[in-house]
């Protein structure tokens, strides 16, 4: 895996969300998720999604979001590791 600086981290992936939107997908409910993801745009959501896994306390919102993104979109973000995310959100949904 590769080393992780928590300041070089975010300066090289920017989350591609507001703060705000950010906290409001960590505090939502499961039921809660759907709708706050509708909001963001495909490939905005793709490149959330994205994000979010990386992060193991978000790990698990990144792969619910993922499972809301078509295969193209995560893949365009994220090449091969959008790729397995996309088929990985497949497998828990």
């Amino acid at each position: 895996m590769w080393g992780m600086s928590i300041n070089s981290d975010s300066h090289s992936d920017p989350c591609p969300v507001t703060d705000d939107m950010l906290g409001a997908l960590y505090r939502s409910s499961k039921d809660g998720l759907p709708e706050l993801i509708a909001t963001v745009s495909p490939d905005v959501r793709a490149a959330l999604a994205l994000y979010c896994y990386r992060r193991g306390h978000l790990k698990g919102i990144g792969l619910a979001i993922a499972s809301t993104c078509n295969e193209y979109d995560l893949t365009t973000w994220g090449g091969t590791a959008g790729a397995a995310l996309y088929a990985r959100s497949r497998e828990t949904a």
